[in-house]
């Protein structure tokens, strides 16, 4: 072998040792650095239907939710780490880039095949037993506590965004109940008017004709509407004095219903101010029980006793099943295994590395065997 070829081989070993050696070091700065990933999965058991967690999923990943969830952590928490980790997580969240939460089907999708007729229908009142979340972070503290604080998230959120529904249906159904109410006690209150004119004018009657009192005066009978008409006047006198004691025992009953209308509204007006002023449903839920308890012994009325009850149970029972029953069965975990792991990624860059150097050694000697001033890159030179 001459001198010159064992330069020449010696220089290639080099430059690929050297590109080897670079890539290596490239993958190893980016393994260590923005390839390194940890994955922190927690699962928390929450029984409700598909439908029902759809919707949820819809509730979590507004704009407007995460940004008021944020605002409140902020203020309860004013340090710069939560402040980027909301930062971090609210692109997670919104983005929809990848499935950070996703749902825990009682039965799977092979079982399912398997069910046939009553077996099938095991999961329908409750296809879910709860929710899986999941983030990614570049260290496995970080990733524990963003899968925490988004767990507390997707319970805060949908608690408030619940309370919020069930108190708009309550004041549209509260609107709609106190109008019908109205206009029914007003319209009972002009036929009631409307009898009594008539009652006067059948005593007027009467006494104008006294012959037509005697039971033997009717001639005419007739089961139409208005045949009490050919009734004697006593007779139609007592049945209009009846009818109007019926109406206004149904005025009665309608007013009852205007005056708890009225104390509910009063509550409802206060609770829509509290609604208003807060940004957390766990926050929001306890404020509207403590405010529904607060008003039950002040009442005085049973009506209103039984309004504020009501609420109070409902409030109670949304508490219990969306901020009390839902729990971790597995807890954020703490990942001591990166996903991609970092030996993995060098040796890619040093086999890619390798590749490149040998491809743009095998280049260079060709083009200099076309030029005629080497050997074929392909030739074993002796």
């Amino acid at each position: 072998m001459s001198k010159r070829n064992f330069f020449v081989k010696n220089t290639l070993a080099c430059s690929v040792l050297s590109t080897v050696v670079i890539f290596s070091l490239i993958g190893a700065a980016l393994a260590y650095t923005t390839l390194l990933s940890y994955k922190s999965t927690a699962f928390s058991a929450f029984s409700v239907t598909l439908p029902e967690f759809k919707v949820m999923s819809e509730r979590v990943q507004s704009v407007q939710n995460f940004d008021t969830y944020a605002s409140h952590v902020e203020q309860g928490k004013n340090e710069k780490s939560v402040r980027a980790r909301l930062d971090r997580l609210r692109s997670t969240v919104i983005g929809g880039e990848s499935k950070w939460l996703e749902p825990v089907l009682r039965i799977s999708k092979l079982d399912a095949k398997e069910l046939v007729g009553e077996a099938s229908r095991a999961g329908e009142g409750s296809a879910m037993i709860g929710y899986r979340i999941s983030t990614k972070a570049h260290s496995p503290e970080e990733a524990q506590k963003q899968t925490a604080l988004l767990a507390d998230y997707v319970i805060d959120s949908n608690l408030r965004e619940l309370i919020l529904a069930r108190f708009d249906q309550a004041v549209i159904k509260h609107k709609m109940l106190a109008n019908a109410t109205a206009a029914e006690q007003a319209l009972q209150t002009y036929n009631v008017s409307m009898l009594e004119k008539r009652l006067e004018q059948l005593k007027r009657i009467s006494e104008a004709y006294p012959t037509l009192n005697k039971p033997e005066a009717r001639q005419v009978i007739s089961i139409e509407k208005g045949g009490d008409r050919y009734m004697p006047l006593p007779s139609q006198m007592a049945a209009v004095e009846t009818e109007i004691l019926d109406i206004k025992e149904s005025i009665a009953r309608s007013t009852r219903k205007l005056l708890q209308s009225r104390a509910e509204g009063e509550m409802l007006l206060a609770q829509g101010k509290i609604i208003q002023a807060s940004s957390s449903g766990r926050e929001l839920i306890t404020a509207l029980i403590a405010d529904t308890e607060a008003r039950l012994p002040k009442a005085v009325e049973d009506y209103d006793k039984l309004t504020f009850l009501a609420y109070s149970n409902d409030y109670a029972d949304v508490k219990a099943r969306h901020l009390d029953l839902p729990r971790f069965i597995v807890a954020p975990e703490y990942s001591e295994k990166p996903l991609v792991s970092p030996l993995k990624v060098i040796l890619v860059f040093a086999v890619l590395g390798l590749l490149l150097a040998l491809a743009h050694k095998f280049r260079h000697q060709l083009w200099a065997v076309m030029r005629g001033e080497g050997s074929h890159p392909l030739k074993i030179q002796q």
